[in-house]
């Protein structure tokens, strides 16, 4: 756990594996888009610490920017710890979304799907007793941080700067 939150990883051990990751990138550019501020820690870790075995290595995410069958899923967190009430939660949050109660996630996730197409800012809300919500983002100047105009269009950092940060779920 770092800064209170819980990070998985996975090991890719097997050497066929990382051989097939390496010559498929061998002599191609890579862009560094999302995780650039863990690669810039990564890197002053390394720095800092050479002593520190593996510390000059760090995972990556590599994506075909030009595949037309790849698609970048949304931002998934599960906030646990305390128990959260709906009702209140849902309270909270109506300044700042306009929000729709679905029937199930499936549905849920069917109506995310239709906004992304519309490039609607939209999150989804699955509850531990099993109510889904869908929040859209009504666009408000609820921003105390100074982030860019891009960067509040990214619906991670709606998440995160107006939903957890905010710990809107206490």
């Amino acid at each position: 756990m770092l800064e209170g939150i819980h990070y998985r990883l996975w090991r890719l051990a097997d050497e066929r594996h990382i051989n097939t990751i390496q010559n498929v990138v061998a002599g191609t550019k890579a862009i560094i888009a999302d995780g650039h501020h863990r690669y810039k820690t990564a890197y002053q870790y390394a720095q800092d610490h050479p002593e520190i075995n593996g510390s000059d290595r760090v995972m990556v995410t590599m994506v075909n920017a030009y595949n037309d069958g790849m698609h970048v899923l949304p931002t998934h967190r599960i906030v646990f710890g305390k128990p959260i009430d709906d009702d209140r939660f849902i309270k909270k949050l109506k300044g700042l979304f306009d929000i729709e109660k679905k029937p199930s996630a499936a549905k849920l996730l069917n109506k995310m799907d239709q906004h992304r197409a519309s490039n609607t800012i939209s999150l989804g809300v699955l509850t531990r007793v099993g109510n889904a919500y869908l929040l859209r983002y009504k666009g408000e100047d609820n921003w105390s941080s100074d982030l860019s105009t891009e960067s509040q269009a990214l619906d991670v950092n709606v998440l995160h700067h107006l939903i957890l940060k905010p710990g809107m779920w206490n």
